[in-house]
C-alpha cells in the first residue's frame, strides 16, 4: 500500500546497513551512564591501523565479481567505504572473542560485516536466474567463511524462492 517505501539505492550507497537483534529488552543501565567526549586524534589513531592481507584483497575481488552477477556492481563510493573498513576494523575485530574462537582471522571478519553491510542490502532482484547466481554467491561466502553473509543470503534465497522476488529487506 506503500505506507512505507524501499530505501534507495543511493542512500544505501552512502551507508552501511546494520541489523540489530531482537531480544526484546532494553539496557537500562546505559542511561545511568555519563558519555565522555573523544579526542579526535586519538579516535583517528584508533581506526587507522592495518592494511589488507593479499588474501582478504583476492576474496573481496572475487567477491566483488559474484556480486555484479546478483546484479550489484559496487560504485567507486561502496568499494572504498568496504576497503577503508577492512583496514580500520581488522585490528580491533583480531582482538574478538569470535576471532579467538574460531579460526577466522580479524580480516576475514572485517571482510564479513563489510560485504553484510555494505554490498548485501543492494539486493533486490526478480527472477529464476537470480536463484542460481545467489546459491552461487552463498556457496562463495561459506568458501571464504564470511558466516555473517551467508547467513544473510540464506535467508534472502528462503524468503524470496517461492515467488523469485530476492531482496534483502525482506523479512
Amino acid at each position: 500500500d506503500h505506507t512505507t517505501d524501499r530505501l534507495s539505492p543511493r542512500l544505501i550507497d552512502r551507508s552501511f546497513i546494520v541489523i540489530l537483534p531482537n531480544e526484546g529488552k532494553q539496557n537500562e543501565s546505559a542511561q545511568e551512564k555519563q558519555i565522555q567526549p573523544i579526542n579526535w586524534e586519538y579516535l583517528k589513531a584508533t581506526f587507522s591501523k592495518g592494511d589488507i592481507e593479499k588474501n582478504t584483497l583476492k576474496n573481496y575481488e572475487d567477491l566483488k565479481e559474484t556480486l555484479e552477477k546478483v546484479n550489484i556492481p559496487l560504485s567507486y563510493r561502496s568499494d572504498n567505504a568496504i576497503r577503508k573498513y577492512i583496514k580500520s576494523a581488522s585490528y580491533w575485530m583480531s582482538k574478538s572473542t569470535d576471532c579467538n574462537k574460531a579460526s577466522r582471522s580479524g580480516q576475514t571478519i572485517a571482510l564479513d560485516f563489510a560485504i553484510a553491510q555494505k554490498a548485501l542490502p543492494f539486493i533486490d532482484v526478480l527472477g529464476d536466474s537470480y536463484h542460481v547466481a545467489l546459491e552461487d554467491l552463498a556457496a562463495q561466502l561459506e568458501n571464504f567463511e564470511l558466516t555473517k553473509s551467508l547467513d544473510i543470503v540464506r535467508r534472502i534465497i528462503k524468503n524470496g524462492s517461492e515467488m523469485d522476488d530476492y531482496r534483502f529487506f525482506k523479512f
